[in-house]
């Protein structure tokens, strides 16, 4: 028996278009594709790519706060957009959290991308390593969500069921007033002139757009998405629509955007190496998918409603996936091989700068 109904096959297919919408957009505009993991990785680091991303964030963060003021949780005749806080953090308790926060963050820092870098970007695209990365990591998501459907784990520790007795109007006009600052922080320092500008009010549009198809496609949902992981006689089968209707449109929409010159960019930001599947990304695939299937959540998803649910997505959740790829680097440098020799220094070269290098 497949559990669904016509508003979810509606939504379904409303947000796989909002998705391409989205998508389509980065793409067309400045020639990026999306990667919420990535991200969060580049937050963090705050590399050369922080500007459009923290603008992006900012788009996803101020959405789902405006959304939830204006429609709460969506209910209409027992559907909803969004699940109640009771449903959202049940059987799943802080530790899990944590686990699935870092599990997804070594992983799709190895991956080389997500859900959104490999679905979203890839596929359509048909990338042999993003098809092997989405095989490997839908299959062992839905391996660990049925066992832990069956047998369940990391829900039986102190505060499995509990969280705090958040104001959710003020906890959103917080988050709005937040994704403001970010947006004014990346004016003020801004280098680039009128493009850098232009950059992050783009970003921060699509990341609007981005926003609301995650969350009317039912992907901000852990019971959508547990839903369609979990092999049983109560299968949900909305993410496959979503995601069908997101990968056809996206075809034919990068199909022809890829053809022409990047709106405002010089070129295409596509990663190189799309078709080398390598031992490292099929782990960091198997590893995400693990982390998937226990929380039923992605980066994506807590910047879109991280607001409205507390303290998990933002205080335990992301967070855990920033440590994560933070400790995927460090092991994959002390797992490189060593270096044998240096190059011998120039003529012009100065004991300080021989220094500073070493």
């Amino acid at each position: 028996m497949l559990l669904i109904s016509n508003s979810d096959i509606f939504r379904s297919i409303l947000g796989g278009l909002l998705l391409c919408l989205a998508c389509s957009t980065l793409l067309f505009v400045k020639g990026r594709l999306p990667g919420f993991a990535g991200m969060v990785y580049g937050i963090i680091k705050r590399d050369n790519t922080f500007q459009w991303r923290s603008s992006l964030a900012a788009g996803l963060l101020f959405t789902g706060a405006f959304l939830y003021l204006k429609n709460g949780f969506g209910s209409h005749s027992e559907n909803y957009v969004l699940d109640h806080p009771a449903t959202f953090i049940s059987g799943l308790d802080f530790f899990g959290w944590a686990i699935s926060g870092l599990l997804i963050g070594v992983g799709s820092r190895w991956a080389e991308g997500c859900t959104s870098g490999h679905g979203l970007g890839g596929l359509p695209r048909l990338s042999r390593k993003s098809a092997a990365s989405v095989a490997t990591f839908v299959s062992i998501a839905m391996v660990v969500a049925t066992l832990r459907a069956k047998y369940p784990f990391f829900d039986r520790t102190l505060w499995a069921d509990k969280t705090f007795d958040l104001d959710r109007e003020r906890s959103c006009i917080a988050g709005m007033f937040v994704s403001g600052l970010i947006v004014l922080f990346n004016i003020i320092t801004n280098r680039n002139g009128k493009d850098g500008i232009i950059d992050i009010f783009v970003s921060f549009f699509c990341g609007i757009l981005f926003a609301v198809a995650i969350i009317v496609g039912g992907v901000a949902r852990r019971t959508k998405v547990l839903g369609f992981l979990t092999l049983d006689e109560k299968w949900d089968p909305s993410m496959v629509i979503l995601g069908i209707t997101m990968l056809i449109s996206n075809f034919f929409a990068y199909s022809y955007i890829l053809n022409r010159r990047p709106l405002l960019a010089n070129e295409f930001g596509i990663p190189p190496g799309d078709d080398v599947i390598e031992k490292k990304m099929l782990i960091g695939s198997a590893l995400f998918g693990i982390g998937w299937g226990i929380s039923g959540f992605t980066p994506g998803s807590a910047f879109s409603i991280g607001s409205i649910y507390e303290p998990q997505p933002f205080v335990i959740y992301l967070p855990a996936v920033a440590l994560g790829q933070f400790l995927a680097d460090k092991i994959t440098d002390a797992m490189a091989p060593p270096k044998l020799y240096r190059e011998r220094p120039s003529e012009g070269a100065t004991f300080e700068k021989l220094i500073k290098s070493g």
